[in-house]
Order: structure tokens, then sequence, then C-alpha cells
């Protein structure tokens, strides 16, 4: 009988892996299959900029891209004040630099080589506040902040005076 029983097992073995089996495919592989990527990152540099405090003058911001960084695209400047100033000069500059007055950022093209900004009349008064640039790439990276003080006063006879400087 145990013959029999051996003989049974492998034949219904050999019956089940006949019907188990796979069957066939056009399918194959040829080789294996490799992709390969890099990736650089890049730093948006903060903007080289000097301020210039003038006398009789809107004071004025210079622009000018950081170095080591990615093309920038733009540059957004925010000037703000400590007092409510009612007249901002508006325009441009002799030399054609726009005027900014205080409020919302402005967004000038990075080819812009310097902004002004100045308040129009005041006899023995003075204002002062901040202005603000950052650099923009494609993209809408955002460089560092660059930050400076500034103040423009008037003497008793109207004539104005400014000053900007790091803090």
């Amino acid at each position: 009988m145990n013959t029999r029983m051996i003989v049974g097992a492998v034949a219904l073995l050999t019956a089940v892996a006949t019907v188990a089996s796979t069957a066939p495919t056009d399918a194959s592989w040829v080789d294996s299959e490799r992709a390969t990527s890099s990736v650089t990152a890049g730093t948006v540099a903060a903007p080289a900029t000097s301020c210039e405090g003038r006398n009789g003058a809107p004071n004025r911001l210079w622009l000018s891209p950081g170095t080591g960084g990615v093309d920038i695209a733009e540059f957004v400047i925010t000037l703000s004040t400590d007092d409510a100033v009612s007249a901002w000069d508006s325009g441009a500059t002799p030399e054609g630099f726009p005027l900014l007055s205080s409020g919302d950022p402005v967004v000038v093209p990075a080819d812009t080589r310097a902004v002004a900004w100045g308040i129009t009349g005041g006899w023995s008064m003075g204002y002062a506040g901040e202005v603000s640039v950052a650099a923009v790439a494609p993209g809408g990276w955002v460089s560092d902040t660059v930050t400076y003080d500034w103040t423009i006063e008037f003497d008793w006879i109207g004539l104005g005076y400014g000053t900007c400087t790091a803090p």
C-alpha cells in the first residue's frame, strides 16, 4: 500500500502542476530601463543697493542685482512712513527715475537703475520711515530684503534735507 500511495500522490501532483501552469506569452524584456535626473539649486541674491539722502531733492535708492545668484526679473520696493504724509512728490525725477509714495509695494523691472521719493512742502516739519527692496526671480522666488531708514526734514523756510542709512 505504500507504493500505491506514493504512485497516487505523484499522479495527483502531476495533474495539479499541469492544470496550474502558466500559459506562454509574447511579452519579453530585452534590457532593463533606467532614468537619471539632476537638479541644481540656485539662490536669489539680495539686491546690491545704496540709498542716498539728498538736500533739496528726493531721496534716492540705487538698484542693482546681487552677485552670485540666479537672474532676476524685477525688484519689489516698499516705502513706509512713521506719520501720514499729505503731499508726496509724484511722477519722475529730472533724471527719469520713478517717484514712489508710501503704501502698497511697487514692482519695477530688473533693469531699473533707481527709484526716488520726496515730500512736497512743509515748514519746520520732519518725516521718517523705511524703504525696503527685494529681488524677484522668474517663478516668483524672492531674495532677502534690504532695508534702509530714511528722513526728510524741512527747516523754518521750507528747505528740505534728506537722509538714508542702513539700520
